[in-house]
């Protein structure tokens, strides 16, 4: 018996169909589907995600080692470096959500991807399958693979030991070099209304 984990990755234009009509179904979804494709976020992490763990003036979420009754994967803090897009649209839906940008169960998490993938039409895409369609596209931007073990907090490997003492300004400088960060699945975006 294996271990073996198989993992749905996106195209570009799969996962921008996904975000459109998730973000058209219910905002909430299309948040759901940004905060996962765009950030790596874990469930857990998503289903815990406060606003004060964004920042938009360092271009940073920062994720604590716990919080009330919960405790990262990991079992210690890590920062996720963003670019200048993924502030505005991350800005725009926690000011036009409010308080239900946040707060969901990862069950329900589960469902707001499912309902988007389903009318996107596409089979079997699990929140976990979003982690892994932007670890594919930061290799297609062409960022070193020890650089995105680090913002996705790949710990099983000793790859993302080398960077574990970078300052998260540090990953985002040293990814800004490597690739265009704006340029993440060709300027995936949602229609702002």
């Amino acid at each position: 018996m294996s271990n073996t984990t198989f993992h749905n990755i996106l195209t570009k234009q799969e996962y921008q169909r996904l975000l459109s009509t998730a973000h058209e179904l219910d905002h909430r979804y299309g948040f759901t589907v940004y905060m996962l494709g765009h950030t790596g976020m874990r469930t857990g992490e998503l289903a815990h995600f406060r606003p004060d763990w964004f920042d938009a003036e360092v271009n940073l979420i920062t994720i604590p080692e716990s919080q009330d009754c919960w405790q990262s994967k990991s079992r210690k803090s890590r920062s996720i470096p963003l670019p200048e897009s993924a502030i505005d649209t991350i800005d725009w839906y926690l000011s036009t959500l409010g308080e239900d940008a946040y707060g969901y169960s990862p069950s329900t998490i589960h469902r707001h991807v499912a309902a988007g993938a389903e009318e996107a039409g596409l089979d079997s895409v699990t929140a976990s399958d979003l982690r892994y369609t932007l670890a594919q596209e930061l290799r297609r931007l062409g960022v070193q693979r020890d650089v995105f073990a680090a913002i996705l907090d790949v710990t099983r490997t000793s790859i993302s030991r080398h960077h574990t003492g970078k300052l998260p300004q540090d990953l985002l400088l040293e990814l800004n070099q490597q690739a265009k960060l704006d340029t993440l699945y060709d300027g995936a975006t949602v229609t702002r209304e």
